[in-house]
């Protein structure tokens, strides 16, 4: 056993020792003695350096044989599932071997890394619970992790099972951590994904910017460690460009394609290829972003086979380019929506968007800076479910109505099929599911005071929810949650007894909303449902899936007096459920003769005579969001509201713009002057300045580098930019961009994740520049773990090397993993207690031979 100081430094106290013994040798007014003054110092100096051991952390070493042991798992993509299996099996036999007092346990880690088990003697392999970003190797941070939980007792190990292909290039500095604080590490190299055979696009080259109708290369660099044919498939905006058999060699390859663009913004290229011998398809995909002078243009959207033409012949009258597309013609990406200036939905309904396109529009204003403008009629705004929908978010007026306002009373009861047929799923959804989600978002649209009942039908139908108010919403809810899938489908009955208890029921308005996927039973609807709408009770329909009798549903709907909805995305159902529930429970739609009137001036309408503003015959009914600029009005609210939303700027006419409601505005001679000031105020006006980009991407991060000129060539200095970066996720963030040049300006923003990043570039409040966004692009195809091919031996052995460990091989564990080596030992627990106790001891002993010294006692003995 030996004694050992944890924090040594203290001993430099010791130095005051020697000011102890001069203080004496000048304190002679008591008279000591020599052997006195020796004897008072000596327990002074006693006092003073047990203190100093209790400040040094003063431990006892016992002989130990502990061992404490970390396991770090490398789960990142570049791991095979073989190399991962490999780990398990040496796991499970090195393990066997603890003794007693030996402690393991497990960190599993990628881009990040979280401990699966702490240090214990009963360690077991258990499925894995921790949830690991696979898309990086972040070596240093797990060693870091296990370095800080090791006990100060015993000997500390980690076995490192990694390939050793970090992403971030820091592992030797959690290997130096680990040597100061006397941990081994261990490596076994892992398989990794590389099999051999093995393919990969290094890299999609096209221009960063270009100008129209100018040939240019679009040059592909294929890697290959074989030799072979395979399929090259090039796209361009998500429209096929080229599919041709291609032959490639071990080694680089180099296939060019000339290709032009022939309008301005982004472009994008993407690459695909195809192989069968290849180990791994993640790598063989490419990304780039050529950047063409734009040409300002609009998409119109309005709701499929519906013709509106006045609006848009309008907008092309004043100069706008504007191109129609219907609904469907989007894809869920956000890049199909990067063409345009400004984007107008007339009198569309939201159920012809699924719910990433919406999201997609409210990022296109907020985070790219367009231009959104929302036109009426009866499927837009809250008519057309756009109520709590990302879209509602971006625009400048409300459609919930305020909860001050009073409404009569409404009764809802919602019929929902949940014959056998409701179990299965459309686009892997299930279709049971979405129902409840669809019935309770319903209720949540309710006032508390308004009543709801759900009655469920198979064969025979069944009250889940007996009428109720809607307050009871944590009730509803349970007991929708008990819904389960069983029997055949027969509607009548359902229907019957809905209509029973709905017209023995007093409420100003009541309603019945009929979902269902499947076929009913053949049965005479007609005099019933007529017999419901006598008694002011309306039926709406939902038809759900390929299968369902969309005639007899619409039939239905039509009898009752409702609306009819079909639908195969069971993400709809909701908001389907959501806003037919708000038309049928509350006034929406206002159809009357209205004559808007002037509130406040802006450039939308400036040079517009406001006084001669034609009346209107219906509007849809939305309410005032705090801080928009409400310029028109009618007796029933908003008609013309404005503001900034992020980046970028929505609009929302709440009229139609159309026959039904806007004849006298779509003959008045103002008209296209009003709309064309309406879509210029919203849309993103396009930089002037020249703008040329460089990206560099390393470490998971992605540095670009900006030169400004103007049109004249000469480059902009001292601008106040700003800058957004918008994730393939979906998230958002800011970025700093700093000038570190003449015209040159740099920032970063973290990369690590796979797909498409744009980069929104505008000015700051007080900066001469750009008068509005500019927008790049910039694509990570596949991870980073794709990156190298093979294990990184040299890293791993030079960690061994750093700790005095070894590497070990993964198909033969070790013997003596958990065997101590010679000269280990424990720290007792902590000494400084008694230390300080001892040296409290001897001052008291101290101040007690003093005061007997003062009282005469010892003199005679000359102490």
């Amino acid at each position: 056993m030996s004694l050992s100081l944890l924090q040594p430094w203290f001993l430099l106290a010791l130095l005051a020792l020697p000011l102890i013994g001069i203080g004496f040798r000048r304190k002679s007014s008591l008279g000591f003695s020599a052997k006195g003054k020796g004897l008072f110092w000596g327990l002074r100096s006693t006092s003073l350096l047990l203190l100093i051991l209790a400040l040094g952390d003063l431990r006892m070493l016992i002989p130990s044989d502990r061992v404490n042991l970390f396991y770090l798992l490398d789960v990142s993509e570049s791991i095979s599932p073989r190399g991962q299996a490999l780990a398990r099996n040496f796991l499970k036999q090195t393990i066997s071997e603890m003794k007693k007092e030996d402690r393991a346990g497990l960190i599993l880690f990628g881009h990040d890394a979280s401990v699966e088990t702490g240090l214990k003697n009963d360690f077991n392999l258990v499925p894995f619970r921790s949830k690991i970003n696979t898309q990086a190797t972040n070596i240093r941070d797990a060693l870091h992790l296990a370095a800080g939980l090791f006990p100060r007792s015993g000997q500390n190990r980690i076995v490192l099972f990694s390939d050793g292909n970090e992403n971030r290039k820091e592992a030797l500095e959690g290997g130096n951590l680990s040597k100061s604080l006397g941990v081994k590490i261990f490596p076994v190299p892992l398989p990794s994904w590389f099999r051999g055979q093995e393919v990969f696009i290094e890299k999609l080259e096209s221009p960063e910017s270009t100008a129209p109708q100018t040939p240019f290369d679009v040059r592909i660099f294929l890697n290959s460690t074989y030799a072979g044919q395979g399929e090259l498939i090039l796209f361009k905006n998500n429209r096929l460009l080229f599919n041709e058999e291609v032959s490639f060699r071990p080694g680089k390859d180099l296939y060019r394609f000339q290709d032009e663009i022939t309008r301005g913004g982004l472009t994008r290229y993407s690459v695909h290829f195809n192989t069968s011998k290849d180990g791994i398809s993640q790598n063989n995909r490419g990304i780039s972003f050529t950047q063409g002078i734009p040409k300002p243009s609009v998409l119109y959207l309005t709701t499929p086979g519906e013709k509106n033409p006045h609006l848009k012949e309008a907008l092309v009258k004043q100069g706008i380019r504007v191109v129609e597309k219907e609904p469907a013609e989007l894809s869920e990406s956000l890049f199909d929506l990067l063409d345009f200036n400004a984007i107008i939905l007339h009198n569309v309904s939201s159920r012809h968007f699924s719910y990433v396109t919406l999201e997609n529009l409210e990022r296109y204003v907020k985070d790219l800076g367009g231009g959104l403008v929302m036109v009426g009629g009866v499927n837009g705004f809250g008519a057309g479910g756009y109520l709590n929908t990302p879209v509602e978010k971006a625009l400048p007026v409300s459609m919930d109505i305020p909860t001050t306002m009073d409404f009569s009373g409404f009764a809802l009861v919602l019929l929902i099929d949940k014959s056998s047929s409701m179990a299965g799923d459309l686009e892997r959804k299930n279709k049971m599911e979405g129902a409840k989600m669809a019935a309770f978002g319903a209720v949540e649209m309710l006032n508390p005071l308004d009543r709801v009942g759900i009655l469920v039908f198979d064969r025979d139908p069944q009250w889940l929810v007996p009428m109720t108010v809607a307050s009871e919403r944590k009730k509803i809810a349970g007991l929708l949650s008990t819904i389960k899938e069983s029997g055949g489908t027969d509607l009548f009955p359902a229907l019957k007894e809905a209509s029973r208890v709905l017209q023995a029921l007093s409420a100003a308005k009541k309603h019945i909303i009929i979902l269902s996927d499947g076929l009913t039973q053949e049965a005479d609807f007609a005099p019933l449902v007529r017999d419901l709408r006598e008694s002011n009770v309306t039926v709406s329909t939902v038809a759900l899936g390929k299968d369902a009798d969309k005639v007899l549903l619409n039939t239905i709907a039509r009898w009752g007096n409702g609306r009819s909805y079909y639908t195969e995305d069971v993400d709809k159902i909701p908001r389907i459920f959501v806003g037919e529930t708000q038309l049928a429970a509350k006034k929406t739609v206002i159809e009357k003769i209205l004559k808007p009137e002037a509130l406040t001036d802006s450039e939308i309408i400036r040079g517009i005579p406001i006084r001669e503003l034609p009346s209107i015959q219906g509007q849809v009914i939305t309410y005032p969001k705090s801080g928009a600029l409400h310029l028109l009005r009618t007796g029933e609210g908003p008609l013309l509201s404005a503001w900034q939303y992020g980046l970028g700027r929505t609009v929302a006419f709440t009229s139609d713009l159309a026959l039904r409601w806007g004849r006298a505005w779509i003959q008045w001679e103002h008209f296209g002057a009003f709309v064309s000031q309406m879509v210029k105020w919203a849309r993103r006006k396009e930089a002037s300045a020249n703008h040329q980009i460089n990206w560099e991407r390393k470490n998971g991060k992605t540095a670009f580098v900006l030169d400004i000129s103007d049109e004249r060539g000469n480059l902009i200095n001292f601008l106040n930019l700003k800058s957004k970066i918008l994730f393939p996720s979906g998230q958002s963030e800011a970025v700093s961009v700093k000038q570190t040049a003449p015209g040159r300006y740099q920032g970063s923003f973290p990369s690590e994740e796979v797909g498409e990043y744009y980069l929104s570039l505008f000015p700051g409040s007080s900066a001469p520049g750009p008068s509005a966004p500019k927008i790049f692009g910039y694509g990570v195809p596949y991870s980073d773990e794709f990156l190298e091919a093979g294990v990184n031996r040299n890293l791993l052995a030079d960690l061994a090397a750093i700790t005095q460990g070894r590497l070990l091989d993964v198909h033969t564990p070790p013997k003596g993993l958990f065997q101590a080596e010679g000269g280990a030992a424990e720290i007792s627990p902590p000494l400084w207690p008694w230390l300080i106790l001892i040296a409290m001891l001897l001052l008291v002993a101290e101040v007690g031979v003093r005061k007997l010294y003062r009282m005469g006692y010892w003199r005679d003995k000359k102490l």
